[in-house]
């Protein structure tokens, strides 16, 4: 095909018709199967004449193309992969391309994608020819425009090969590219800066001499994550250096804005390279005489001299400067040399006091933006606070540096800065901007500054405060003041509780402040205060205060975090409290709660958080039940929220599950009876959320437990067969402790229900053959699996015939003398079951084989006879008890076990007829029915074969 026939093509896939631009590209995927069309692209992409947009869509076709079929894919499975003769002839083909090419940047750009392309895939042989080819260009081109081409097609294949770097494979071959350009290129970024610098000088910068440094200073970026080297990381750091000192220099005395303009330009990219070499390089190398001194003195020059965000340029300069100082501290930590450094920087005369000066008063302040905000939307300024051109940013990285090096500054940069805001805070004439910043340092060193204050000191700072949080008339200075107490809760002696908790409080109520920010720092705060050293005595008498605040403040908010906070809130104050003192407003926050609950789902569908203060409801509700009681108006909302969150019609019932499930399990486990509304949610939601899998799919099998213990036999009657057919599906699972707590459930119909047990037939005998079936490695698991097997053949000798059919009673009496020989079974209830299964096997096992198995039996059996008669376990009924009772808590995410779900646990191990069996009693009447199937002599046989050691506890004579 010629490049008449072509160009149709390539025109059609610029089509805005889908059909006819889908047809183009197929067409054209086709036809460059043939070299020789392959070659005509390279044509047009060479020819000067054509124009610019079909270049492009040429470009990008030939981009595709190597993507799809260079290397087998699944394009390439449906197509074709390009041959190796083509694949030569296409290497060659592109390095001549990229002399000839001409065009303006992005088409450049779209070649070296190509090249890049090519690179990453064959990187390893292409490596030698490339580099030469891309050097020639590079060192020995006089013309700054083609070194410019050069430098984006190299950039190209440096991003190409390092995202197939990252892949693993392509690791070792660009890491050779790198460590083959490192040197060569930290001479050409130096040279190409310095042209620069010196054509300012002299009138006479072109724009491709800029764009050629910048460009150098990327590619060293690059350059630097593929390859390491510690003198070739400093050396690029000194000359980085070197030429922002210069450029900065310059750019202050310079009076053009075009001279400016370029200074911006060729600072941004060497600095923005450097704060990455700065990082990289581990600490123990800082070791340079002259290195971190220079970065220290020349980011606190930027720092300290540029004037707070008046350019989003400067706001560049300021944040990366303030990386510096950041990363600095962060590597003082490890190493002896950085911290001297900064030592020696910040120690030279007032530098520490003027660059806490320019933090306060410059960066940590109120400032303009954060007014707007909080007068337009004051929600978003709590939590979000996401203003224009970066703003934000320079001020939260201030933070970050100014928290670090009171972290990380010792002893006499933390005195030196309590120093400096200690007649700010405690001075009562203190302007209020200086103040709101002393606060915000005040609350970032929280941990620091009570090291080195008095507690007296410390107290005065708290309470100056206090003191400002109620008294002052500046809303900024108010908010920030509410908010340093809670940043210090950790810091506030018991003593001092009440009255903070009185002025937050006070700060919620509508009454006293209309203020929505200030009413949220006061809520935010107070759940610090409580969470940290909750004082009971304190709070409890302004309960009647804070119950109606919270509930206005739940009532008049939209924003979802603030919903969020009030709700967990809420929910840890009733822990704390407990169901006296919550009594009075269960109704009203369950009206509440119950009116959110249907605001949020009728709006879920269109906000971008869907489920988050559905989850938050559903977890506060929980809290309530748990620790303030299931009252009536909680225990319908929370039957309510259950049955709306979880019905497959919701197009969020999965979303919602884990949260809402836990909330039906306290729901269930603190209820006495079945409610209306828990049996409508088991009814309508429970077999259709069996059948998904989701994180707490457990606890959704705790929940049916519970329904299966506090049912009792109508529930049982009605849906015990879709409960054994789910539970054995959930039994042969293999994941998680779902089949677990499925045999718990299986247990407990077994000793609750006799009517049922025949139908548990089949999962006994699924059961039974896992147990079989398990390795050594698997038995452990299989544990819980054998007892229920062994309660079965207790409570229903009648399936011994089964047994006997399927598996055969003496290799299973086998495994159950070998789980316990191998110490799997451990508690001192499975035990008691499997002995007193094993003795009801005994009359029935095959004549021919009782030999085998009567020893193994006995030894079984006199242990659990032993550790009922056994003096230091006199207390074996409470030891079951005690592992009966904790089972729930084991497989629940129920911090405690409710009372009424142990009072079902009670009931249960109370009528639980194998725990109180008399072993020496079972295992008489066992031997007085072997005595007549055996006959005397074999009896006596058997008999004589007890070790005489045994015989006493069995009641043998010897």
């Amino acid at each position: 095909m010629n490049i008449e026939s072509l160009l149709p093509l390539l025109n059609g896939c610029l089509s805005p018709v889908d059909d006819h631009r889908r047809s183009c590209e197929a067409g054209l995927m086709e036809h460059l199967r043939n070299l020789e069309t392959v070659k005509c692209l390279f044509m047009i992409l060479a020819d000067g004449n054509q124009h610019l947009d079909c270049k492009m869509i040429t470009a990008v076709a030939l981009r595709t193309y190597i993507t799809r079929h260079w290397q087998t894919s699944s394009y390439a499975q449906v197509g074709h992969t390009i041959p190796d003769d083509h694949k030569d002839a296409i290497r060659n083909d592109i390095l001549h391309l990229i002399e000839v090419v001409q065009g303006d940047d992005k088409l450049i750009k779209l070649v070296g994608l190509v090249v890049g392309k090519i690179a990453k895939y064959d990187l390893a042989k292409w490596k030698s020819v490339l580099l030469q080819a891309l050097s020639a260009g590079l060192f020995n081109v006089g013309d700054d425009a083609k070194k410019v081409k050069y430098l984006i097609t190299l950039h190209m294949v440096l991003v190409e090969c390092n995202m197939a770097a990252r892949l693993g494979p392509g690791a070792p071959a660009f890491e050779a590219l790198c460590r083959e350009l490192c040197s060569a290129m930290i001479e050409f970024a130096k040279n190409a800066s310095n042209d620069v610098m010196q054509a300012i000088s002299s009138g006479n910068c072109s724009r491709q001499k800029v764009t050629a440094a910048s460009l150098s200073h990327k590619i060293m970026q690059r350059v630097l994550r593929g390859y390491w080297d510690v003198n070739s990381h400093q050396q690029y750091l000194e000359n980085c250096l070197q030429l922002m000192e210069a450029a900065v220099t310059a750019r202050g005395s310079a009076k053009d804005s075009v001279v400016v303009s370029v200074l911006d330009v060729i600072l941004k990219r060497p600095m923005k390279a450097l704060v990455y070499a700065y990082s990289a390089m581990p600490s123990h190398y800082l070791s340079a005489p002259s290195l971190v001194p220079r970065l220290l003195t020349f980011s606190f020059r930027i720092i300290c001299s540029i004037p707070p965000f008046c350019e989003k340029i400067d706001n560049f300069y300021l944040l990366q400067c303030l990386s510096v100082v950041e990363l600095t501290v962060s590597k003082v930590q490890s190493s002896r040399e950085a911290s001297q450094h900064m030592q020696s920087v910040l120690g030279q005369g007032n530098s520490l006091a003027q660059l806490a000066d320019v933090l306060l008063t410059k960066y940590l302040c109120i400032h303009e933006y954060e007014k707007d905000l909080w007068k337009c939307d004051p929600e978003a300024f709590v939590f979000d606070q996401e203003a224009e051109d970066g703003d934000i940013d320079v001020k939260e990285k201030s933070s970050q540096v100014f928290a670090g090096l009171l972290e990380a500054g010792g002893e006499s940069f933390v005195s030196e800065f309590a120093k400096a805001l200690t007649p700010i805070i405690e001075g009562e004439q203190s302007d209020s901007r200086s103040k709101e910043s002393a606060y915000h340092v005040m609350g970032l060193g929280w941990g620091p500054f009570p090291e080195v204050l008095t507690e007296e000191q410390a107290d005065r700072w708290v309470m100056s405060a206090v003191r400002d949080a109620r008294q002052s008339s500046d809303k900024f200075l108010q908010r920030r003041a509410f908010w340093v107490v809670g940043q210090w809760a950790y810091n506030i002696r018991p003593s001092m509780c009440a009255e903070v908790y009185s002025i937050l409080i006070q700060g919620m109520d509508p009454s006293v402040s209309q203020d929505v920010v200030i009413r949220i720092t006061c809520l935010e705060s107070l759940q610090h205060l409580v969470s940290d050293e909750f004082e009971f005595k304190a709070f409890v008498p302004l309960i009647n205060k804070f119950f109606p605040a919270l509930i206005n403040l739940l009532n008049s908010c939209n924003h979802v975090e603030l919903k969020c906070t009030c709700l967990a809130m809420l929910g840890f104050v009733v822990r704390q409290v407990g169901a006296v003192a919550f009594a009075d407003y269960a109704a009203s926050f369950a009206e509440l709660l119950q009116r959110q609950w249907n605001a949020e789902a009728a709006i879920a569908h269109q906000v971008e958080y869907k489920t988050k203060v559905l989850d938050s409801i559903a977890t506060c509700v929980s809290q309530i039940i748990l620790f303030a009681g299931s009252s009536e108006p909680v225990h319908g909302l929370s039957c309510s929220i259950i049955h709306q969150s979880l019905a497959v019609s919701n197009p969020h019932y999965l979303d919602l599950a884990d949260n809402t499930v836990i909330l039906w399990l306290h729901t269930i486990a603190t209820s006495t009876h079945l409610s209306p509304g828990l049996l409508r949610c088991f009814k309508e939601i429970m077999f259709p959320l069996l059948e998904k899998d989701f994180f707490e799919y457990v606890t959704l099998l705790q929940v049916l437990r519970q329904y299966v213990m506090l049912g009792g036999l109508d529930l049982m009657q009605s849906h015990g067969k879709q409960i054994i057919d789910k539970l054995q599906q959930v039994v042969q699972l293999t994941k998680n402790d779902g089949p677990k707590q499925a045999v718990g459930i299986v247990e407990d119909i077994i000793c609750l229900y006799p009517q049922l047990r025949e139908p548990l037939s089949g999962i006994i005998g699924g059961m039974l053959q896992i147990v079989m079936a398990a390795s050594e490695r698997e038995a452990y698991q299989c544990v819980e699996h054998l007892v229920v097997v062994c309660r079965y053949v207790a409570e229903v000798p009648a399936c011994l015939k089964m047994l006997l059919d399927n598996q055969g009673l003496v290799p299973l009496i086998k495994r159950i003398c070998d789980f316990a020989d191998n110490d799997f079974i451990t508690r001192a209830d499975h035990r008691k079951i499997c002995a007193v299964a094993l003795t009801t096997m005994l009359p029935v096992v095959p004549q021919q084989s009782i030999s085998e198995v009567f020893n193994d039996i006995v030894g079984f059996v006199v242990d659990a006879i032993l550790a009922e008669e056994n003096e230091f376990a006199a207390s074996y009924r409470q030891s079951l008890e005690e592992y009966r009772l904790t089972q729930f808590m084991n497989h629940t995410s129920l911090e405690d076990e409710p009372k009424p779900a142990k009072d079902r646990q009670c009931h249960l191990l109370n009528n639980d007829c194998i725990l109180l069996t008399e072993m020496r009693k079972l295992f008489m009447h066992g031997t007085n029915k072997l005595r007549s199937s055996l006959g005397e002599q074999q009896f006596e046989t058997l008999i004589s074969n007890i070790d005489d050691h045994n015989k006493p506890h069995l009641g043998i004579n010897k």
